[in-house]
């Protein structure tokens, strides 16, 4: 028990040294990736742990933008259900910071909502809920002769 244990933790350490610094970098360069950043754009809600409930449709989404283009941006959005344009604009986001936005769900069903920024690309798809509608069915107050 105790070899094994201790051949996990050699074979653990051996990988951690190899895959760590030039030989992490060569590795990766050698699979054409890199570990460089490259500039992006981003969009996603502003709270994650939101998104597996649904959202609402009475309530506003809040979407965070990140720009790290490295220059200041104006995204264009737009917010789509199916084929109906629900909402558009634009924002500006300056290098390097995350802007957040808040969108209207009022017009969407349930169903899924598309944001989508610039030339579509860039987009989140979000699960929009309806409300609950009480059909409790109430006593009649009829009076039967």
């Amino acid at each position: 028990m105790k070899r094994g244990l201790a051949f996990l933790m050699l074979l653990f350490l051996a990988a951690g040294v190899l895959l760590s610094g030039v030989a992490m970098r060569n590795l990766v360069h050698a699979a054409g990736g890199t570990l460089d950043q490259h500039p992006y754009s981003a969009i996603g809600v502003a709270n994650p742990a939101d998104a597996s409930r649904g959202f609402p449709w009475n309530e506003p989404l809040k979407v965070d933008i990140v720009n790290q283009l490295g220059h200041r941006h104006r995204y264009h959005w737009v917010e789509t259900q199916g084929r109906k344009t629900l909402g558009k604009g634009d924002v500006e986001v300056e290098s390097n910071h995350t802007v957040m936005m808040v969108v209207s769900l009022l017009e969407a069903h349930a169903g899924m909502v598309s944001i989508t920024l610039d030339s579509g690309d860039i987009f989140i798809r979000v699960r929009v809920k309806t409300p609950i509608i009480n059909t409790k069915i109430l006593p009649s107050t009829e009076v039967q002769p």
